[in-house]
């Protein structure tokens, strides 16, 4: 979590990502695990601009197994609302 609407931008500029709806004010998701400075190949990442506020959510499943944006915008979803 980034207490900055600016970090929006730059966990997304650098990335070939896919806007998502359904959580946040802006969000968008990538192939391969990135956040907070650790990046692997396996999963994707979300990252979301919610007011003033940007988190990232990266998951990687067993066996690399696909990560549907739904399963992204689920735990993003419940972050937002524990972060209040």
């Amino acid at each position: 979590m980034y207490d900055s609407a600016r970090a929006y931008d730059n966990l997304v500029k650098n990335v070939k990502g896919t806007s998502v709806s359904g959580v946040g004010d802006r969000a968008s998701t990538h192939p391969g695990y990135n956040a907070y400075g650790n990046e692997r190949t396996c999963g994707r990442t979300l990252d979301v601009l919610a007011g003033k506020r940007t988190i990232a959510v990266a998951l990687c499943l067993a066996n690399d197994a696909a990560v549907p944006d739904a399963q992204l915008v689920d735990i993003a979803t419940g972050v937002l609302a524990r972060l209040g």
